[in-house]
Parts: structure tokens; sequence; C-alpha cells
């Protein structure tokens, strides 16, 4: 669970970087005028970690193998941004390997946003 947030907030930091805006509401101003932030609009936008590679402006290589866009807990549909939400409450998750998919994308965004963020 915290390896999901302490992604969400770096991509926030690197579009905060990017764009060189100031604050975390600039950044949800940002994300929700971005195109791809309009075609997502909802409750959930600043968890999307798809719309924040997208707004971070990685590019496919950078933003990996993005798992399943969506999951199952006890046989309802879930979406992928929140997979926060079962880590934090403990859920069993269809398919099984789904949590480790995600982990190894999670990691693997860190290291690419931990080099933008470097430069």
């Amino acid at each position: 669970m915290l390896l999901y947030y302490a992604v969400e907030t770096s991509l926030k930091a690197l579009i905060a970087k990017n764009e060189k805006l100031n604050d975390s509401k600039e950044v949800m101003d940002f994300v929700e005028g971005h195109p791809v932030g309009k075609a997502n609009k909802g409750p959930n936008l600043g968890h999307r970690l798809d719309v924040l590679c997208d707004c971070a402006k990685l590019d496919a290589s950078e933003k990996g193998t993005i798992p399943a866009q969506t999951f199952q807990v006890r046989g309802n549909n879930h979406f992928a941004h929140q997979m926060h939400e079962v880590w934090r409450y403990g859920a069993t998750v269809d398919p099984r390997d789904y949590p480790n998919q995600m982990h190894e994308w999670l990691k693997h965004l860190l290291g690419v946003i931990k080099e933008k963020l470097s430069q």
C-alpha cells in the first residue's frame, strides 16, 4: 500500500517539476485540465496512476507494462486505481497474482520517477 502512495505522490511531484507548479492543488488542477484527466474525470482521479503517468509525460517504455485495468474481489470488478484500498483492507484478489503484478509495476515506476526527479 505504501509503495502505491509513494508512486502516486512521486508522480505528482514530477508533474509539479515538469509544469513548474507550486502545490498539490495546482497539480490536481493541471491533471483535471489535461486531456487525459478530462477523459477520466471522477472522484478517484488523483489515484489514477495511468492518468498521472500521462500527465507526467512518461513514454510507453517508462510506463512499463501496466497490469490489467480490472481485478475482482469476491466476484465484484474493481479498477486498478482501487488496488491501494485492497491492500489497506486486506481483501483477496482474483487473479491471485494481480497484487504481485501491480507491485512489480510500481517498483518499475518508482525507479523511473526517481531518475526523472534527479535530472
